[in-house]
């Protein structure tokens, strides 16, 4: 039987998602490991999530390390040898690790990855989303100990931005042409939200967006 012990959700900026390593464990037999299959949904009982999911699976004594992406074909499928197991999954930001002992009962794991959906739209009013790249920036509502917010995502994108986020509360920050609007956001794991985010106006200079205030005017 697999035994899961689920440990502390985080937030993991996927640029600083390790490649794909490999240690070698000891040789063994197929007699002398069992097959492990490992799937993720966003909520239990949503079914599994196989595009774009990656699992990391590494031993307790630190002897293995092998990093998998799921298919659609099914769950991904290693064998290992009997013992205890980090598994991480990577779902774009949402991150989760769980711990697992693997013991050749019923050795298959489903990751609850606990996230929701967000599609983030830079608009001028209803129906005007702005032209051309805005960057977005991803911060965690609460502070650090530091007092900092804590960046979970960065990218520059055409409207619209869809991203996948752990449950909880984030502030969204949008630059477009010298302009930085904010908003705070919900995100409800396995519920899609759409934010309409109205571009902050600023006093512009009058030869257009290019800093100094003179007169008032949208970018």
């Amino acid at each position: 039987m697999l035994h899961v012990t689920r440990m502390a959700g985080y937030l993991l900026s996927a640029g600083l998602v390790a490649a794909v390593s490999f240690a070698a464990a000891s040789s063994l037999s197929a007699s002398d490991t069992h097959r492990v299959r490992i799937d993720a949904e966003v909520v239990p009982g949503a079914g599994p999530i196989r595009d774009g999911v990656q699992f990391t699976i590494e031993s307790f004594a630190g002897d293995f390390r092998q990093t998998l992406t799921a298919e659609p074909v099914g769950p991904v499928q290693l064998d290992l040898p009997e013992g205890r197991y980090f598994v991480t999954a990577v779902y774009d930001q949402a991150v989760v690790r769980d711990d697992i002992f693997v013991d050749g009962v019923d050795d298959y794991l489903t990751v609850n990855l606990n996230a929701g959906w967000v599609e983030l739209d830079l608009i001028h009013g209803v129906g005007r989303s702005v032209k051309g790249d805005t960057q977005w920036i991803i911060e965690t509502y609460g502070r650090m100990a530091n007092g900092q917010r804590k960046r979970v995502h960065e990218t520059t994108a055409k409207q619209p931005l869809r991203v996948a986020l752990p449950g909880g509360w984030f502030v969204v920050t949008a630059l477009h042409g010298g302009i930085r609007t904010k908003h705070t956001i919900e995100v409800t794991p396995g519920v899609t939200y759409t934010y309409d985010i109205v571009k902050k106006k600023v006093a512009q200079a009058s030869k257009g967006c290019s800093g100094t205030t003179q007169v008032s005017q949208t970018c």
